[in-house]
């Protein structure tokens, strides 16, 4: 068996932090010298140009107008009798449901390490979310075939394994690869934005889906009260559904000349490291990228205590952060007036638990219980 050889599988590249934390695994692996496979249902996606060069790309070409679950699956079969890939991780939740039963299908000697759980049954029942129910009932069952299974932080495992009991033995608790050299490189890159020429007025930042769930709406309502103490600018970083209501109301509380929503950007690591604060207001987080790739660039940070506690547990409840409620603006607008007075100090050192160095040593400590490496 090769085992100089790692497949990695997601169905779509984002510009979500789930998608950069794919191309981060696949980049960690080959700094260690191992043969990648990136395996996609479709290449065409915003992150696909930051596809390593080393990496070789399996591309379903799916129409990702259909469920990408039920037609990624033949062709998964297909990838795993043809190229009997010897570890495969899968890192999309539901999506894992793809590779483990082709896997079972064709009977390959894969081993397959599922990346990310689902909420439990009992949180969808009480949402009355019964299409989510299914999916969480089809990943509990699927999952028993992981040879590992690997959870990003402590909270998520915990509601995980009481959709899935019988994966306590095969799960890892693995901190997503988020702090790599190359985005503080790319940090320190010259920053065009006007209002960064300055130190006389501080900005705010946010890097963000402008979707329902990043709940910007309270951000905008927060920093205007914010502008009611003190002189400030906000920038927000990412492209979504909710930019004409955002719009909207940045012009409902004149706020068009101190907010800039210059839509979504390849490196926003050069602004984490030159605003004065970061603010993370979403309702629902499981383990932040943009928060811990702020704090590793020196930037001092907001976010709401949102569940399932991820965040809470980059900020070790508070010490390196405030964290605010959930969609209350009074609050966060009082944190952004604390923060830009007080900052903390080395909060790098706190983001470089998240590094890919770490992920990728306990990553292959998984891997080698299955598959003596």
């Amino acid at each position: 068996m090769d085992i100089q050889r790692i497949s990695i599988y997601t169905p779509l590249l984002t510009g979500r932090g789930s998608s950069r934390t794919v191309l981060q695994l696949a980049r960690g692996f080959i700094h260690r010298e191992f043969n990648v496979n990136l395996v996609l249902a479709n290449a065409e996606g915003e992150l696909k140009g930051e596809i390593p060069s080393e990496a070789r790309v399996i591309d379903f070409d799916i129409n990702t107008q259909y469920p990408i679950t039920l037609t990624a699956l033949p062709k998964m079969v297909e990838y795993l009798r043809s190229d009997s890939p010897p570890v495969l991780i899968s890192t999309t939740g539901g999506a894992n449901v793809v590779p483990l039963v082709a896997d079972r299908l064709v009977g390959a000697d894969t081993q397959i390490i599922a990346k990310g759980g689902v909420e439990s049954k009992r949180e969808r029942i009480k949402n009355g979310d019964w299409r989510g129910l299914f999916m969480s009932t089809l990943v509990g069952w699927t999952y028993r075939w992981a040879d590992k299974v690997v959870i990003g932080e402590r909270n998520s495992a915990d509601k995980f394994l009481q959709t899935a009991p019988d994966i306590r033995d095969r799960l890892h608790i693995i901190h997503q690869p988020v702090i790599t050299d190359e985005i503080l490189f790319k940090s320190h890159k010259p920053i065009e934005h006007q209002w960064f020429d300055s130190d006389e007025v501080p900005v705010v930042l946010a890097v963000q889906r402008l979707e329902d769930p990043k709940d910007t709406e309270t951000l905008i309502r927060a920093f205007s009260r914010l502008r009611n103490q003190r002189d400030a600018r906000l920038v927000i970083l990412g492209e979504g559904n909710k930019r004409p209501a955002l719009e909207s109301l940045t012009t409902e509380l004149e706020l068009e000349d101190s907010v800039s929503m210059p839509g979504f950007v390849n490196n926003p690591y050069k602004y984490m490291r030159n605003a004065d604060l970061f603010v993370l207001s979403s309702k629902k987080e499981t383990l932040p990228n943009a928060l811990i790739e702020a704090m590793a660039c020196g930037c001092p940070v907001v976010a709401t205590d949102s569940p399932p506690g991820g965040v809470s547990e980059i900020l070790e409840g508070g010490k390196w952060g405030e964290l605010v409620p959930v969609s209350s603006p009074d609050a966060m607008a009082a944190a952004m007036q604390r923060e830009l007075c007080n900052q903390v100090e080395e909060i790098e050192d706190r983001a470089n638990h998240y590094s890919l160095d770490r992920t990728i040593d306990l990553y292959l400590e998984a891997i080698d219980d299955v598959n003596g490496i």
